[in-house]
């Protein structure tokens, strides 16, 4: 059999990062407040998308264990050469989704906005031509989301 080398990993996040990278948030199922379901590696789309916004930065990071990045996987450094780990950064403003409860996370890669749509950096449902494909998804407890708060979500995404 064989296998996907280091190399081929590295050569896979260079091509993921030449792709438009989106999160996309969504209200789930109020179900899943009583009885959580995990996601499934079969999943392809959120059960209810309220939007989508594109990375605000894409950049490579290796793992280290006095990284200056912490997350719930590990430590990060951010490495200017191209490296198996993508470091996604999304920071949803301030009017994005207000009042909308939030059960549910991905990261999508290669999605297309309409063209009414112009240089929106958010989408709504109805303003994305192509949703691409799914790369992780998450469900969290839910949270409803607040005029006063922007929020911010990281992921490192390992090839």
């Amino acid at each position: 059999m064989a296998i996907l080398t280091e190399s081929g990993r590295i050569a896979v996040a260079e091509y993921i990062t030449a792709q438009p990278l989106y999160m996309a948030w969504g209200n789930g199922s109020a179900a899943w407040d009583a009885t959580p379901v995990l996601p499934s590696v079969d999943d392809v789309a959120l059960v209810a998308e309220v939007g989508r916004l594109k990375a605000a930065t894409v950049q490579y990071a290796v793992p280290s264990t006095t990284g200056s990045i912490e997350l719930p996987e590990g430590k990060f450094n951010i490495s200017a050469t191209p490296t198996k780990y993508l470091l996604l950064n999304f920071e949803f403003a301030y009017t994005h989704a207000v009042g909308q409860d939030i059960r549910e996370l991905a990261v999508f890669v290669g999605t297309t906005a309409k063209p009414a749509a112009g240089a929106a950096t958010y989408l709504a449902p109805d303003q994305i031509l192509a949703a691409g494909r799914m790369m992780v998804v998450e469900r969290v407890a839910k949270f409803t989301r607040a005029s006063n708060t922007k929020q911010k979500f990281t992921y490192v995404i390992q090839f």
